[in-house]
C-alpha cells in the first residue's frame, strides 16, 4: 500500500468509511477517537487535520 499514491486509495476506498484528514493521512471513521478543530485522535496518536 505504501507505493501507492494517496488519491488512488481514496478512489478506491468507501466515502462512508474512510476519511482524508491531511494530504498525508487517509483513516478509518470507525477508529477516531476524538477530534478538535486542529487534530484528530486514533487511539494514543494525534494526527494533523488539514494541509
Amino acid at each position: 500500500m505504501a507505493h501507492q499514491r494517496i488519491t488512488y486509495l481514496e478512489e478506491k476506498l468507501p466515502d462512508k468509511k474512510f476519511l482524508r484528514i491531511h494530504r498525508s493521512f487517509l483513516i478509518s471513521i470507525d477508529k477516531i477517537r476524538s477530534f478538535n478543530a486542529a487534530f484528530l485522535e486514533i487511539g494514543s496518536i494525534e494526527l494533523p487535520i488539514g494541509g
